[in-house]
């Protein structure tokens, strides 16, 4: 009933609308709403998905690559998606799923996060993508993470839980936002 006063907007999709264990009431919305039901951000493994998939539980797999398995994984989870006419739109971590989005036929979006409020894998890479006019653009040369950097945010949030555990502010230094990181556009190609 929610979901028919809300068609009316023409949602694109809607995201995890139930817990994702409860693959039963993800069937029942499918079937109800012609609105697209996303879902699979947290899950793990491409038989848990195949199961979304021949249930009919989704008509868009949210697969996360830090989450199903790893890339080669992600490519067989995308593959099986395809199997079924379904597409994959990468939940977070963008600068891992551009790449992967870019290289499998069915995979629509991936979820852009511009700072590192949320994803804090953004402070430990080297060079960060951008998103241009709603595109994000793939880098030519590969990603590396930054040890100096890994070890730094290590000290940061080992000197915050210090410094909470005796009730001081744990301000942050612009050193430890990450700015000053390089974001060089003439080493990206940008693709649609």
């Amino acid at each position: 009933e929610y979901m028919k006063r809300l068609e009316r907007y023409d949602l694109f999709w809607i995201e995890e609308p139930f817990s994702p264990d409860d693959i039963d009431n993800h069937v029942r919305l499918a079937k109800a709403t012609r609105v697209t039901v996303a879902t699979g951000e947290i899950e793990a493994g491409r038989w848990r998905f195949k199961e979304l998939l021949e249930r009919g539980a989704t008509s868009l797999l949210q697969t996360d690559a830090t989450v199903c398995g790893g890339v080669t994984e992600w490519r067989r989870i995308a593959a099986t998606a395809a199997s079924f006419g379904v597409p994959v739109a990468p939940h977070a971590w963008h600068d891992l799923h551009v790449h992967l989005v870019a290289c499998a036929p069915n995979a629509t979006y991936a979820e852009f996060m511009p700072d590192a409020h949320i994803v804090n894998f953004r402070k430990l890479i080297d060079t960060q993508i951008v998103a241009e006019k709603g595109r994000c653009c793939c880098r030519r040369r590969p990603v590396s993470v930054s040890l100096s950097r890994t070890t730094q945010l290590l000290d940061t949030v080992s000197r915050r839980s210090a410094n909470r555990a005796r009730g001081r502010s744990s301000r942050r230094s612009p050193r430890e936002t990450g700015s000053g990181r390089r974001n060089e556009h003439d080493d990206e190609a940008c693709s649609s």
